[in-house]
């Protein structure tokens, strides 16, 4: 057995140090013609942005489904690298539902978009959990270490209510074009 592996990497590494060997010989294996890298990491610096407010709204009812409720408020965050920090404010009819917890940024080096989860506890006539996530656009597309662009979704459960919270933060210096058109 042991036989068998060291001839097949032998082979191998004898078919991998194969170059071609011709005058006429157009491309080479001397690696100066390389590929583009196409990855969704960058390997150079931090690609996120670190602090994150976005307006939410939060729709849903009792346990039973019988009585609506909802409200809107601010969502805050702050990740500076993988962990972070999170917390909201709803003003409800009759109270403010809120909510504070950890934050975790599976890849600091995303360049397409940057995803985070949320959880912690949830307070509104009791206490409860919220759970949910967020995505942004990276560093480049934000213009620093403030997020302009991001959404999230969360579940809240409580008690004796449910909720599902949207919250939005959008960059309204690309909407400039609206007002030109009208």
């Amino acid at each position: 057995m042991k036989r068998s592996i060291i001839l097949l990497l032998a082979a191998l590494g004898a078919f991998m140090g194969l170059q071609a060997q011709s005058d006429d010989e157009i491309v080479g294996s001397s690696g100066d013609i390389t590929l583009p890298h196409m990855s969704l990491s960058a390997e150079d610096h931090d690609m996120c942005s670190s602090f994150f407010l976005e307006g939410t709204l939060l729709l849903g009812s009792d346990i039973d489904g019988t009585t609506p409720a909802g409200g809107a408020g601010l969502s805050v965050a702050y990740l500076p690298q993988h962990f972070g920090a999170y917390g909201t404010a709803n003003l409800m009819r009759d109270g403010i539902e809120g909510s504070i917890g950890l934050a975790w940024r599976p890849f600091t080096h995303s360049r397409i978009v940057d995803w985070q989860l949320f959880a912690g506890p949830a307070f509104y006539h009791g206490v409860g959990f919220e759970g949910g996530m967020r995505f942004s656009a990276t560093k480049r597309h934000n213009r620093g270490e403030f997020s302009w662009m991001s959404a999230s979704v969360s579940y809240v459960s409580l008690p004796r209510w449910q909720f599902v919270s949207i919250g939005l933060s959008i960059d309204f210096s690309y909407l400039w074009g609206l007002f030109v058109i009208i």
